[in-house]
């Protein structure tokens, strides 16, 4: 289930803000609700919401949580979003309206990996940001990485492997970083 699109952030190895044009438009916390409604009373026990960035705007996600539970529903749902969202503060309530999953898009162990990818956040962000989802009761926090990025090397790789075996991550997913021809490639990476 799609709740909004497109991503504000810079990240050079993703297509979103360039076909989004950096832009984020989003279906109200009412409509999403409704919707969720409607799922459960069809059966259906959880969602996943393939938004780019679930955890952009704070007052849009605790309306979905309080609708959530003013409809008393049970359906689980699970989200992706960065560990810089100013939204970190709302995970107990997203553990209340039954979050179970948190994706955050962590991809290196290296301070100097994310700068080149323009990341735009730091390793304490990711290290805080996951504890604090455990903290908050959600089920599921997994990290999703990269390796193979433009100037990595062995020590850098080892950084993320390492990172990634010392966070609290219930689950996590490594990705190789494929460069294809085009217009953004050559510029920015």
């Amino acid at each position: 289930m799609q709740t909004s699109r497109g991503c504000p952030w810079p990240c050079v190895f993703c297509d979103i803000p360039i076909f989004n044009e950096g832009k984020w438009r989003a279906r109200s916390a009412q409509h999403v609700v409704s919707e969720l409604k409607y799922l459960e009373e069809c059966g259906y026990g959880s969602v996943y919401f393939v938004d780019d960035h679930f955890l952009l705007q704070p007052k849009r996600i605790e309306a979905i949580c309080q609708g959530v539970m003013d409809a008393k529903l049970t359906i689980q749902w699970g989200i992706e979003g960065r560990v810089d969202s100013v939204a970190q503060h709302l995970f107990p309530a997203m553990a209340k309206a039954h979050c179970r999953t948190v994706m955050f898009g962590i991809e290196s162990g290296s301070q100097k990996i994310l700068d080149r990818l323009k990341k735009e956040q730091t390793l304490e962000e990711v290290a805080t940001a996951v504890k604090n989802a455990k903290r908050a009761g959600i089920e599921i926090v997994h990290g999703f990485f990269t390796v193979g990025n433009p100037d990595e090397t062995v020590e850098d790789m080892n950084a993320t492997f390492d990172l990634a075996s010392k966070l609290p991550l219930d689950t996590f997913g490594f990705n190789r970083l494929c460069v294809y021809r085009g217009p953004r490639s050559g510029k920015n990476m």
